[in-house]
């Protein structure tokens, strides 16, 4: 967490262009690359695959896949403290890290309190679980800060290169679908939610990948 990656203008542009959606289809990186190539940037479906591959697992993407609202279907999330000595700081964050319920791990400018990252449960009452285990790994202790207002601010964090302006619109791609006014999960979605929480697979056709995984 300490090095600064260094980015090709390929990297930048799949960073600044897919933060906020993907193509829900059979192949969804040929589409993603044809829009790609729509603004400028030219990639084949093969050779984008690959290059969110190595991003994904040199850890430049924390995650490829779904933003999830835990709220919304019943969970919770909470923002998370901690102090983490400076020469244990890789250390407390790998252990950190480790735990699929984290998402959002930072490094802050910060007197005491220099890692901040967010733990997101299915179930409420599993938070303090969870920090409990965090603290008995790194023997440091965590902060929990609940949300109290929610501000709906999509956050997005561009980079300097190619799709400045962020999304690349693969809106007319996928299944047509229709929200429904419930916060619960039948059994099957549950499992989907789980399966899917850290993340879909990065290969050519990750939603079924994912479905054959839940059979």
């Amino acid at each position: 967490m300490s090095e600064t990656a260094e980015l090709d203008r390929l990297d930048r542009a799949i960073v600044n262009a897919f933060q906020g959606g993907f193509p829900v289809v059979e192949e969804p990186f040929e589409p993603a690359a044809a829009a790609l190539r729509d603004r400028g940037v030219d990639v084949s479906g093969g050779e984008l695959l690959e290059r969110v591959r190595q991003l994904d697992e040199a850890g430049i993407l924390t995650r490829f896949g779904a933003l999830i609202n835990a709220q919304e279907i019943g969970g919770t999330a909470t923002l998370v403290a901690m102090c983490a000595p400076e020469e244990r700081f890789d250390e407390v964050a790998e252990q950190v890290n480790a735990h699929r319920e984290v998402a959002h791990n930072y490094r802050r400018e910060h007197p005491h309190l220099n890692m901040w990252f967010v733990v997101s449960v299915s179930d409420p009452t599993a938070v303090e679980r969870v920090l409990a285990d965090i603290e008995a790994e790194t023997g440091r202790e965590t902060y929990n800060l609940p949300k109290q207002r929610e501000f709906r601010v999509e956050a997005k964090f561009p980079l300097d290169g190619p799709v400045p302006d962020g999304g690349v619109d693969c809106s007319d791609l996928g299944p047509d679908v229709e929200a429904v006014d419930r916060n619960t999960l039948t059994p099957a979605e549950r499992d989907l939610v789980v399966e899917i929480q850290d993340g879909l697979p990065v290969t050519a056709t990750p939603y079924a990948d994912v479905a054959a995984e839940l059979g």
